[in-house]
């Protein structure tokens, strides 16, 4: 991996500039095997917990004549020790959509080939609390506010914490996103566009995506009264940004974002976005052969741009000095909000590249991924101190 990137910015000469390498202080494998048995392992999903500990979920397949899925729950420490670990049968080949967690109750989202969905709770221990199902789901993402968990895939549910069902939208399409807004209105989006919701599931408005050609990346972000969507072209040349006014169901502004790629037919990574307090919004696209960041303020003026050739980034996350960092394809990235690069790490091996997840307590950084050594695919979970 090069140490160099370029900051582009309004009025400002392309700079580049130095970041340091920062090396893991433990790795540790998530794992399910016993004795001699084949795994493969996919880590899908991590949360911090308010210990700072970290909660991890993982899809381990036992391989063979008698080749199953099951979810894998693992709580690991600061200095890389189980807490606990815990095998789910949850359906013939299930897939982890999303782990939640609210205090010393956590929750993981779970789809299979079937269309069903389900909705797992366990306790701090990792012992089940209760099992939610339904048919159509396809469920893509959740979110918990005020002790409602608000899901939304084929269909939109808002489930209380106990399990029971209070909405239950069938909006005829496959959505990928949801965000939770004052009052407890919710908004739900996919490709085709943003829709809000009341407290009750009833409908406030619908904006639609009028461009053609868009993908189902679709990332939706909530900050401070401000709602941003962001919509990837199916042939992963460029993004759309835009800011929507919750109260009337309008775009206040749109910008294109030029995707490093280039139309170049290769591997996308999906759009990501983070709004920290400032009131700005970032931009993170990617492909196999690198990666983008795009400072905005809230009246849609392009503060920054960073580049960097370190592949597909799968997930990005804030700390508490509001620096962003991003990972994928085994390379971990630190920036400012002013587009520095100020520090890097990689995972050793051979990290897949539809895999990457990152989550921050305090000093504490989790990297994950899952990645090809001694043969095998394994889930591996690393720490970082943050400098």
């Amino acid at each position: 991996m090069k140490t160099g990137f370029t900051i582009m910015a309004m009025g400002i000469a392309a700079l580049t500039l130095s970041a340091c390498k920062i090396d893991s202080d433990w790795e540790r494998n998530v794992s399910a095997q016993q004795n001699n048995e084949q795994r493969v392992e996919w880590l899908k999903d991590m949360q911090a917990l308010s210990n700072g500990n970290v909660l991890v979920g993982v899809e381990t397949i036992a391989v063979g004549a008698n080749r199953s899925v099951d979810t894998l729950l693992s709580e690991l420490d600061k200095q890389g020790n189980t807490v606990w670990q815990q095998v789910f049968d949850l359906g013939e080949n299930e897939n982890i959509a999303q782990l939640l967690v609210s205090g010393d109750n956590y929750y993981v989202l779970v789809n299979t080939p079937d269309g069903k969905t389900n909705l797992l709770a366990v306790n701090a221990q990792g012992q089940q609390r209760w099992l939610y199902s339904y048919q159509d789901g396809m469920a893509r993402s959740m979110q918990l506010i005020a002790d409602k968990i608000y899901i939304t895939g084929k269909r939109t549910q808002v489930l209380d914490t106990s399990g029971k069902m209070l909405v239950d939208i069938h909006q005829g399409e496959q959505t990928w996103a949801v965000e939770v807004g004052l009052m407890g209105d919710f908004y739900v989006a996919g490709a085709k566009g943003v829709t809000a919701y009341d407290t009750q599931g009833n409908q406030l408005w619908f904006l639609a995506n009028t461009e053609s050609g868009l993908s189902q990346q679709v990332d939706l972000v909530w900050q401070a009264g401000a709602l941003y969507l962001a919509v990837s072209e199916m042939q992963g040349s460029k993004a759309w940004l835009k800011k929507v006014n919750t109260f009337l169901g309008t775009a206040e502004w749109q910008r294109i974002i030029a995707s490093p790629s280039s139309g170049s037919n290769l591997l996308e990574g999906p759009v990501l976005m983070e709004a920290p307090e400032t009131g700005n919004v970032v931009l993170v696209q990617s492909y196999e052969r690198g990666r983008q960041l795009t400072m905005l303020d809230n009246r849609g003026r392009t503060q920054w741009q960073a580049q960097q050739d370190s592949g597909v980034a799968r997930d990005v996350a804030i700390n508490d000095d509001d620096e962003l960092i991003v990972t994928g394809n085994g390379a971990t990235e630190q920036f400012s909000m002013q587009g520095e690069r100020l520090a890097w790490a990689s995972l050793s091996g051979s990290v897949q590249s539809t895999t990457g997840e990152v989550e921050v307590f305090g000093k504490s950084i989790y990297v994950g991924a899952s990645i090809y050594r001694d043969g095998k695919i394994q889930a591996v979970v690393a720490h970082y101190t943050d400098q």
